[in-house]
């Protein structure tokens, strides 16, 4: 490397001592009353010399610049990270007029319990409005639709937007506007998370249109929502083999619970379950033989149910079979919210695809001890 620096500095002064020989003659240089003569390759060396010097100068204030810039964020950053957010807050306050820095200026605001607000009209790009809209989704669903709707009317091209705004319209039953913004979402998205976003188009079409888009839905990635789309409308032998192919990837579980609460269970498929009993949660194979009056077949599960569960089989069956729809089967694995029946978008973080079975683990204290804290 370094033989090759010398080679093409040799280059370089033997192309300025040529053009300066071929350029000896002098040349008169006026600039206001002022004159001056001198060699025209001299005139051309100090012209371009200065004007290096110039970039060169507004170069190193530029960088002196972006490196103060560089070292207030990261001393905000490890603030906010270590837990000083009012020295973070401080930081960032006056770093928040570049819009990329809000978020974390009204995290900043947040781990103070400060009321995170600001004035989203000094912004063009909808991060602003992205940003304040998540911290709406819980307290007021209303203004953060509002908020993620003014944010893609300033930039369509806010996936994060687009992804909360789809999910908040598909929970309100607004569900052809759900579909479309997804559409838009999946031509839009990197390669890598093409995949995901399809299974989220397969359970919102499975769930608003159903058999209508059963064609489309055949052709997207599976889902437990397309799943049970698919064997509910299929013959009773294809289901079974769809439904036993479910099971060889661990989705047995899951998919039994949600085609038992949608009645779609066929007797084959029963069948299977109860030849692969060992391959299913205990409490869940509980809770379906019990609401489907197969007393039998329970004897042999009650060595493997989770004492709760225990507890409502050791009653009368048909005092049992009521207290067990009050069993939350289902946990989103994304923030742990518990649900009784299977929903493809969870209300709490809105994350899609995410819920699991729990088999009645998570079940109401207070059936089995008074007024005890749930």
């Amino acid at each position: 490397m370094t033989v090759i620096k010398v080679f093409l500095f040799v280059v370089a002064l033997m192309i300025t001592l040529v053009f300066a020989y071929y350029n000896m003659e002098d040349v008169k240089l006026k600039f206001l009353n002022y004159s001056l003569e001198m060699p025209l390759f001299l005139a051309l060396l100090v012209s371009l010399s200065v004007g290096f010097l110039l970039a060169y100068l507004v170069s190193e204030i530029r960088i002196f610049s972006l490196r103060r810039y560089r070292d207030r964020v990261r001393k905000a950053l490890r603030n906010l990270w270590t837990g000083y957010p009012r020295k973070a807050e401080n930081a960032l306050k006056g770093l928040a007029s570049s819009e990329e820095m809000v978020p974390l200026y009204l995290m900043s605001l947040k781990d103070q319990n400060k009321h995170p607000e600001i004035n989203t009209e000094n912004y063009r790009t909808g991060i602003a409005e992205t940003f304040l809209a998540e911290t709406f989704l819980r307290q007021d669903l209303k203004r953060a639709k509002d908020l993620l709707e003014k944010a893609l009317g300033k930039n369509w091209d806010n996936l994060r937007a687009k992804r909360l705004l789809r999910s908040i319209y598909f929970l309100e039953g607004e569900h052809q506007k759900a579909v479309d913004l997804q559409r838009s979402l999946i031509s839009a998205v990197e390669s890598g998370l093409r995949e995901e976003e399809e299974k989220v188009l397969a359970s919102m079409i499975s769930e608003s249109l159903g058999e209508k888009a059963l064609d489309e839905v055949e052709r997207l990635p599976k889902t437990l929502s397309s799943l049970a789309l698919i064997i509910s409308r299929s013959e009773e032998d294809k289901g079974a083999k769809i439904f036993q192919k479910a099971l060889d990837q661990g989705m047995g579980s899951d998919l039994l619970a949600v085609l038992w609460e949608r009645r779609s269970l066929t007797p084959r498929i029963l069948e299977i379950t109860w030849e692969r009993r060992e391959d299913f949660d205990p409490d869940l194979l509980v809770l379906l033989y019990a609401d489907m009056g197969m007393v039998e077949r329970l004897e042999g599960l009650k060595e493997r149910i989770s004492p709760p569960i225990r507890f409502f089989t050791e009653r009368d069956w048909e005092v049992c079979k009521e207290l067990l729809k009050v069993v939350d089967i289902w946990a989103c694995g994304e923030c742990g919210m518990e649900y009784r029946s299977y929903t493809p978008v969870c209300v709490g973080c809105l994350a899609w695809n995410r819920l699991k079975i729990k088999g009645g683990r998570s079940y109401d204290h207070r059936l089995l001890q008074g007024d005890s804290e749930v």
